[in-house]
């Protein structure tokens, strides 16, 4: 089962990858990169930069709690601390995509 939901969340994040690819591409070649999609991308790197600094507050809150109390008494393998930071940093696909289609439509 548990594979099974890898699966489809690696299918989900192939598919915002090639979203977030394709209408780059095509608005910015629609824009022809001028004022107006300059502020698109600059507005969208601020919500990613937000997101994956709010990963990293987040983690680090974690792992204060860890050290600090006795949370640490179920062991994670490699393999599952991998897979889950897979999992948190391809996020970002899916809220640059988000972020680019609400910018365009907002702006």
């Amino acid at each position: 089962m548990k594979q099974l939901i890898m699966l489809i969340l690696i299918m989900l994040l192939a598919v915002f990858i090639f979203l977030d690819l394709h209408f780059k591409h095509n608005k910015s070649r629609a824009y022809q990169n001028d004022e107006r999609w300059q502020l698109i991308t600059i507005k969208a790197a601020k919500v990613m930069a937000i997101f994956l600094d709010s990963i990293v507050i987040l983690l680090a809150l974690a792992m204060t709690y860890f050290l600090l109390t006795d949370g640490g008494s179920e062991m994670m393998t490699i393999s599952d601390a991998v897979s889950d930071a897979f999992y948190i940093y391809a996020l970002k696909y899916p809220v640059e995509y988000c972020a680019y289609r609400y910018y365009d439509q907002v702006l």
